[in-house]
């Protein structure tokens, strides 16, 4: 499976190609994704991240991507606290920060 462009340097990614390339490597290991981010002006709430992941044995995260050294909105920034606050799962950067996160998800037994 092909993650990115190898032609490109990962730090010359825009916002959106990383979010593809964290799209697919999701989506690889059985993860569905849903985008909440657009191209135009959405009238969606300031701070959601823009991805909403679930996956069927390892429950669900929110994951805001961000380019190395992107900087992070208030609303964000707000989000993320409020999700820490009620224990749910939030992801922010690329790549690194999303395997990183799925490989330290604990896999429940199977019933």
């Amino acid at each position: 499976m092909r993650l990115r462009d190898a032609r490109k340097p990962i730090l010359q990614l825009r916002e959106r190609e990383i979010q593809q390339v964290v799209i697919q490597f999701y989506r690889s290991l059985g993860v569905a994704v849903y985008c909440t981010s657009s191209n135009r002006r959405a009238r969606i709430a300031k701070g959601m991240p823009d991805l909403y992941c679930l996956h069927p044995r390892r429950g669900g995260w929110w994951h805001e991507v961000k380019t190395p050294g992107g900087v992070w909105s208030e609303a964000q920034q707000e989000f993320a606290m409020y999700c820490q606050a009620a224990g749910v799962p939030y992801v922010r950067g690329g790549l690194d920060a999303a395997q990183t996160f799925f490989n330290a998800l604990p896999l429940p037994p199977c019933s």
